[in-house]
């Protein structure tokens, strides 16, 4: 799988919006990060062949605002989770 990862989250969201249809799963959520008052976050885009996403550290304060944000554009917030290949 290719994944595509943005720096610009204006850039992100504008090629996050082509590809919108029924198989596409839009997500954003924050993790704990060292730094305190600080915050992960991280949108993705999940194509059937690719992965197109943005992450950044941001303060705590920023939280509600990029996610308000990313939920105008179709996401969902929640966890995403990595894990291994089942066999």
């Amino acid at each position: 799988m290719k994944e595509f990862w943005y720096t610009d989250i204006e850039d992100y969201l504008k090629m996050s919006d082509v590809h919108d249809n029924p198989k596409t799963i839009k997500l954003c959520g924050t993790y704990p990060e060292e730094q305190a008052g600080k915050k992960l976050f991280k949108a993705v885009t999940y194509l059937r062949t690719a992965l197109m996403g943005y992450r950044k550290v941001i303060n705590a304060t920023e939280v509600s605002d990029i996610i308000t944000k990313c939920k105008a554009h179709g996401h969902s917030q929640g966890l995403m989770l990595e894990t291994g290949r089942f066999m």
